[in-house]
């Protein structure tokens, strides 16, 4: 009787392991991994987690299971996926996978579209948390960004998290234990940051290792008042001392290179702000035309921009044109000029009365209202009709606007918020 209980036993748990095959419900944990909805371990390997969609057609619904043949695409199916031979309606084909762009993370409003962490609703990209100072004395200050990293200055320290996933309230300390941190910029392997030790009798320029700052303090450059900014071109660094100078050193041998230039040199009474397209660096005087320097040379003999008086302090140039902020008293405006005889420039979009930072890139203009709350932008080509897209809503107080690959970055409160690139 023993033994026939047994062998009953057996022959129910191959039936069920059968069925279980036939209605695509393979376990997905082959490690003892708790996977996500549609994610699997199909490799059997705790070290690279959940490695397997199975919304794709390599492991359609299950481990193993490959679509192919008159049914080479995958579709979703009640709960789970299967192969299909065409897809339905509002469903888009996304390489072998039938999509609804509507509300799939990875390919938003269309195909290859990947919001990065952050939800679709609707077709568009959601903000999402990058990361998450949890100590109000430790708010993000100033944000830079390089083609693998995003770093932040906070009161005392410069922190970092990998790109593009963040990592919220794990982030890697860059440098620790200074005072009165400011301006921030980073290329692909240096970090730039003004601050102070001490903080007695003078303002400081470092420069450290993508990694971290050395033990020994790397200063490179001093000023018994401030600097307010730090910009970098494609080969020089270039740090303003409030409105009396502009330092700049050759990248690859900082330290050795450093020279100072006074506002005498630039021929105005006060300097104001200064920006780079990487190729030459502008800088604005409270009055008169634009100075303009060589990258590759500095400013030792700067050259004057006609009929560029007119631009207000804070603006950018990309490919030869000039964009900046212009608040009226009811509305807004985003304007734009070619920067070598710019004049008052060009309405170039409109926007409600409240805009405070502007950026640009390749993929278009960027900018914050923290009045409204809201992120947007439109294409180098201009607006779409109707005005200019909206990135973000129900924002609180967005400041430190910056650009990287596929995404927009800004500090909200305690937190470091991205959204995905139109």
């Amino acid at each position: 009787m023993r033994k026939s209980l047994i062998v009953i036993g057996v022959w129910l748990l191959a039936a069920a392991a059968a069925c279980s095959s036939l209605l695509g419900l393979e376990d997905t944990r082959t490690s003892g991994l708790d996977c996500p909805p549609q994610q699997a371990d199909c490799d059997g390997r705790a070290d690279n987690g959940c490695e397997a969609d199975l919304s794709s057609a390599a492991t359609c619904g299950a481990c193993g299971s490959a679509c192919g043949g008159a049914e080479p695409l995958c579709a979703a199916s009640g709960a789970s996926f299967a192969c299909a031979g065409s897809c339905e309606a509002p469903l888009e084909i996304c390489g072998s996978a039938c999509t609804n762009l509507a509300d799939s993370a990875a390919n938003c409003g269309r195909c290859g579209h990947d919001c990065g962490g952050g939800q679709c609703v609707g077709g568009v990209c959601q903000p999402t948390l990058v990361a998450d100072a949890a100590d109000a004395l430790d708010t993000p200050a100033a944000l830079a960004v390089n083609a693998t990293s995003i770093f932040w200055s906070e009161r005392t320290r410069v922190r970092s998290c990998p790109l593009p996933q963040g990592c919220l309230l794990a982030p890697a300390l860059i440098a620790d234990t200074y005072d009165q941190l400011k301006a921030l910029a980073v290329t692909d392997d240096a970090v730039y940051f003004s601050g102070c030790r001490a903080c007695d009798d003078h303002h400081d320029l470092y420069r450290c290792p993508v990694t971290g700052c050395p033990a020994v303090n790397p200063l490179i450059s001093f000023t018994l008042i401030s600097y307010n900014d730090i910009v970098l071109g494609k080969t020089r660094a270039f740090w303003q001392d409030t409105t009396e100078a502009i330092t700049g050193c050759a990248m690859s041998d900082c330290a050795g290179t450093d020279t100072r230039w006074t506002r005498l040199t630039f021929g105005f009474e006060d300097l104001v702000s200064m920006t780079s397209d990487g190729d030459t660096l502008y800088v604005k005087g409270s009055t008169m035309d634009l100075r303009t320097c060589p990258d590759a040379d500095g400013c030792a003999m700067p050259t004057a921009l006609p009929n560029s008086s007119l631009l207000p302090m804070l603006f950018r140039v990309h490919a030869g044109q000039a964009y900046w902020l212009a608040p009226g008293p009811t509305t807004g405006q985003v304007r734009k000029c070619a920067i070598n005889d710019c004049g008052g420039g060009t309405l170039f979009a409109v926007d409600s009365y409240g805009g405070t930072e502007l950026e640009v890139d390749d993929t278009g203009v960027y900018w914050l209202n923290p009045m409204q709350g809201t992120l947007r932008h439109c294409a180098l080509t201009g607006c779409p009709v109707g005005g200019a897209g909206t990135l973000a809503t129900g924002r609180v107080m967005p400041k430190a606007l910056t650009l990287g690959k596929g995404f927009v970055y800004w500090i909200e409160g305690n937190t470091v918020v991205k959204v995905a690139k139109p």
